[in-house]
C-alpha cells in the first residue's frame, strides 16, 4: 500500500524498521505520527468504499477528462498519483469516466482530497451528476465549501440526501468555481464515495 501525504511513500513495514533503513522515507516523530494514523485509517475505511479513484503513481488518470474551452491554456495531466489542472477563468471542470452505476440510495458520501493553490481562501465548488432517467449534467447538483491556500485538504460532500433511489452514472466536479482562484491549479490525490459517513481522520499527534 502506498500513499501520498506529503512524503514520497510509506510502506508498512517501514514504520517499524530501524533508523536508517528506509532513508528514503524517514520522517520528523510528529510527521511519523501522523502517516502511521493516515494508514490505519485508510484501512479501516476500506469497507465502506464502494467506488474510487485513487489516480496511481504511474501517470494514470484513471478516465477523468478535463473540460475547458481554451485547451491550450490547461491541460489535465497525472504525475505520482496526483491529477492536476490550471483555473484559467472561463468554466473548466473535470468529469468522470463512462462505464460505471451504482443505487445513489446505498451510496452515501463523497470525499475528495484537494490542493488549490493561491491564497484566496474559502471559495465554493460544485458537484453534478447524471443519472439513468436524466443522463443530462445540468440540473442536478450540489455546492459545497473549499479553501484555496496551497495546502492539502479533504473535504466531505453529502450526497446521498440529494440521489435518493437514483442509479447514479456520471459526475462532473467544478473544482474553485470562483474568479478570486482564476490562476490558481486544482490538485486532486483521490475521490471517494463511502457507503456510509466515515468520520475524517485528524492528524493532530495528540
Amino acid at each position: 500500500l502506498n500513499y501520498n501525504y506529503g512524503i514520497k511513500s510509506i510502506a508498512p513495514w517501514a514504520f517499524f524498521a530501524p533508523p536508517g533503513a528506509y532513508a528514503p522515507y524517514e520522517l520528523n516523530t510528529a510527521s511519523h505520527f501522523k502517516a502511521l494514523k493516515k494508514f490505519f485509517t485508510e484501512i479501516r475505511d476500506l469497507p465502506y468504499r464502494t467506488i474510487y479513484w485513487d489516480f496511481t503513481p504511474n501517470s494514470d488518470k484513471e478516465g477523468w477528462a478535463l473540460h475547458d474551452p481554451n485547451p491550450s491554456d490547461s491541460q489535465l495531466s497525472s504525475t505520482n498519483g496526483i491529477i492536476k489542472y490550471h483555473i484559467d477563468g472561463s468554466d473548466s471542470y473535470i468529469f468522470s469516466p463512462p462505464g460505471f452505476k451504482f443505487n445513489g440510495a446505498v451510496n452515501q458520501e463523497m470525499r475528495i482530497r484537494y490542493k488549490i493553490g493561491g491564497s484566496a481562501g474559502a471559495v465554493p465548488g460544485q458537484i453534478y451528476w447524471t443519472t439513468e432517467s436524466n443522463p443530462a449534467f445540468g440540473t442536478q447538483w450540489t455546492g459545497f465549501n473549499q479553501v484555496a491556500d496551497d495546502q492539502w485538504h479533504e473535504v466531505d460532500i453529502p450526497v446521498g440526501q440529494h440521489w435518493g433511489n437514483n442509479k447514479i452514472i456520471g459526475f462532473r466536479l467544478d473544482m474553485a468555481n470562483s474568479q478570486s482562484a482564476v490562476g490558481s491549479w486544482v490538485e486532486i490525490d483521490w475521490i471517494r464515495i463511502y457507503n456510509q459517513p466515515v468520520a475524517a481522520p485528524s492528524l493532530s499527534p495528540s
